[in-house]
């Protein structure tokens, strides 16, 4: 008996769902599993060009080991100067607030007359930060089975090259060249983002922290922090970082030369970043959409929470190439003619 088209179509759809399903139940136990596929992703081309001089599996420790080390060093050195200036923003908080409040008052006198009830505002903004701080610590001490993680990557990179060639051999003999063509274009879509775009949000946060560093900025390296990664989403960061800069500077000292040196960080940065460094990573590439990774972002960020925000822009890269495939099968089907 033939299977009509529409038939394939309803079930794959419905395997599809059901798989996604099973994910979002399990989605709490799976996501030390789903963090160390991303990593073995990450490193797989690593792997695979040590392994010209290196056995595999030496190549595999080693490189978890200086990964692994890399980031305890990132938490003994960088966290604790993030979380001093954390505490620094949030004692300067209510004289911030006194500045502003000076400078509306003389600009807009009508605004003399409205009360800012700062010795409300300080504690709540306090309130507030203990409880971002509680959370985080909370999170941390829910997150041991984390230290599975290390042990899960190290078998994914070791079975990576078995674990393709096996979804390989059950695809059927007909179908092997174009799914081939399509898991191409969604690895090469996906390397786009993560490894080229997370490459270049970690060098413009360094970039932006030691040049904000280097002006005496207060708070630069939350700043240049979170402006290096924001840039996640093209020219967000840029803005973010640029704004909350100038308004720290201006309340700082309210000094036209404090103002400069920010135009000159950000400035400089951004070029290096538009005619350098970007350019060199990525090239000339299409990704994503700026508003399609913001709503990828959010939509499997609230179904998965923080794997869903690891797993964003793969997914999105993903559905992108499937659905332009889709769009091509159907102006070629018979549904379109």
């Amino acid at each position: 008996m033939k299977v009509s088209d529409e038939f394939k179509i309803v079930f794959i759809l419905s395997v599809l769902g059901a798989i996604f399903y099973f994910i979002y139940w399990l989605r709490d136990i799976l996501t030390p599993v789903f963090i160390s596929l991303f990593i073995a992703y990450i490193l797989d081309p690593l792997v695979d060009l040590m392994e010209r001089y290196f056995s595999r599996t030496f190549s595999i420790i080693l490189i978890i080991i200086i990964s692994f080390s890399i980031f305890s060093l990132l938490l003994i050195f960088v966290v604790p100067a993030f979380i001093s200036e954390f505490n620094n923003l949030a004692e300067n908080l209510p004289s911030y607030i006194e500045k502003w409040k000076a400078l509306i008052n003389t600009h807009f006198e009508i605004l003399q007359k409205v009360d800012i009830p700062i010795d409300k505002i300080f504690p709540q903004s306090l309130n507030i930060a203990n409880k971002v701080l509680n959370n985080i610590f909370s999170m941390v001490a829910n997150m041991l089975n984390f230290l599975f993680i290390p042990i899960f990557t190290f078998y994914f990179l070791k079975e990576f090259d078995h674990i393709k060639a096996n979804i390989k051999g059950k695809i059927p003999p007909k179908f092997v060249s174009k799914v081939s063509e399509i898991f191409g274009k969604i690895d090469n879509s996906v390397s786009l983002f993560v490894r080229g775009q997370l490459l270049i949000c970690l060098i413009l946060a360094i970039l932006y922290s030691a040049g904000l560093i280097m002006i005496g900025l207060d708070s630069a390296l939350i700043i240049g922090i979170f402006s290096g990664f924001a840039s996640i989403i093209p020219y967000l960061g840029f803005l973010l970082g640029i704004v909350s800069s100038i308004l720290i500077s201006f309340l700082h000292d309210q000094s036209l030369l404090g103002l400069l040196y920010v135009f000159l960080v950000f400035g400089v940065v951004q070029f290096l970043e538009s005619f350098f460094i970007t350019p060199k990573i990525v090239g000339n590439k299409v990704g994503l959409h700026p508003v399609v990774v913001i709503l990828s972002l959010a939509v499997f960020g609230k179904i998965f929470n923080f794997i869903g925000l690891l797993i964003a822009i793969p997914l999105a890269s993903t559905l992108k190439v499937l659905y332009e495939y889709g769009l091509n099968y159907y102006q070629n089907s018979r549904y379109f003619k």
